[in-house]
């Protein structure tokens, strides 16, 4: 059950990561935009002549931070999930352990019991 849900949270977190990479990337991308319309540039010159540069602007830079809170939520969620991977592993790791020693002691426990049926037969037969 814990394999499982490790193989869940590794493959949301996967899938997280291609996310937080696709937005760091589209992050840069707008705040060039941003940085070209309010500097010198083409874009610039363009939305000046519409006479719509500030509201470009402003629709740029509401996009932009909507990008970047998206970016750090991920990113607070990434750390969320290796932190739970890290204990459904440690879990997975406990449970291996404890059955591998509970396996000892049944396989010692067993061999101990043969050895007294073995020593109570020999007791029995040296009595004859």
């Amino acid at each position: 059950m814990a394999e499982n849900h490790l193989k869940t949270i590794q493959r949301v977190r996967e899938d997280y990561q291609i996310e937080y990479q696709d937005l760091e990337l589209e992050i840069h991308e707008r705040l060039k935009k941003i940085d070209s319309i309010s500097n010198a540039s083409l874009f610039a010159l363009y939305y000046k002549l519409l006479g719509r540069k500030d509201e470009a602007l402003d629709s740029y830079k509401d996009h932009y931070l909507a990008l970047t809170l998206r970016y750090h939520e991920i990113g607070v969620a990434i750390k969320s999930i290796e932190y739970e991977i890290q204990i459904v592993k440690n879990k997975v790791d406990l449970g291996r352990s404890l059955k591998t020693k509970l396996q000892k002691v049944v396989t010692t426990a067993k061999i101990r019991f043969k050895q007294a049926e073995y020593s109570k037969y020999a007791t029995i037969v040296k009595k004859k």
